[in-house]
């Protein structure tokens, strides 16, 4: 296993090697899908990814992101305004936010940090840190936990509208994190998977959450049929659309 300490665009560029997104999108779509992605950005996506920057390595922040002034992009002249602080972003390698959303990390780091529980878990550990096997389950796969204390757990940070133990389980099914959580333990070896959840919203609070074991074995059996079709597909180049997921049971029969 190797172990390196590279860029985050280094590291989703190296496509030899399987990602936990990846896996999830096979697990919950298809082969076909994962295929077909088209890459994605959005304002959402650069927030948090600003959001995982200032709480797990703050001293990169300003090396990576550029925070504009109130500026209303209504009017032309703040159109113009804002495009010229684009373009001196990208020219410089940066990603933009705005005030707003800057203060918003803020609070968000500060109630994580206040937190017993989060700020024990957040020590002595390495953020971002990745990993690539050459052989696991006969497949070159990657990974990159959030936060790594080695031999011993895995941290994943989610920012989200509801921390809620209802709104979060839902949240879990929904993006696959349970496949996720499953997929890393394996590969690194460890027992203990947190996440842990902050709110975008007044009172920001943020939540410490496990997996029960349970919901681990559901994402385990989830990742290694998905690790089987892309094998399937690397040896003889089969694309399947969808998985049965059992849907025959429910009354669905899959042609």
């Amino acid at each position: 296993m190797k172990k390196t300490k590279d860029s985050n665009e280094f590291y989703h560029s190296q496509k030899d090697y399987i990602s936990s997104s990846a896996i999830k999108t096979i697990a919950k779509k298809s082969v076909l899908h994962y295929m077909e992605q088209k890459p994605f950005k959005s304002d959402a996506l650069t927030i948090g990814s600003a959001f995982h920057t200032y709480v797990l390595e703050n001293e990169l922040f300003f090396k990576e992101f550029v925070v504009s002034p109130k500026i209303n992009r209504r009017t032309k002249a703040g159109k113009e305004e804002y495009a010229k602080l684009q373009a001196q972003a990208q020219a410089t390698g940066k990603q933009l936010i705005n005030e707003f959303d800057y203060r918003m990390i803020q609070t968000m780091s500060e109630k994580i940090f206040e937190d017993k529980t989060c700020n024990e878990l957040l020590s002595d550990g390495e953020p971002e840190v990745s990993f690539y096997c050459e052989d696991f389950l006969e497949v070159k796969v990657r990974v990159r936990p959030d936060y790594y204390k080695e031999g011993q757990y895995i941290i994943d940070l989610k920012s989200c509208q509801d921390a809620s133990p209802r709104a979060f389980r839902y949240d879990i099914l929904k993006y696959g994190w349970h496949i996720q959580a499953a997929f890393y333990m394996d590969v690194l070896g460890v027992n203990d998977f947190y996440f842990i959840a902050s709110e975008k919203q007044h009172p920001y609070a943020c939540q410490t959450y496990k997996l029960s074991d349970h919901l681990i074995n559901e994402g385990r059996i989830a990742y290694m049929d998905a690790i089987a079709s892309w094998k399937n597909f690397l040896e003889f180049g089969t694309i399947e659309k969808y998985k049965t997921d059992n849907m025959t049971d429910r009354g669905v029969i899959i042609l």
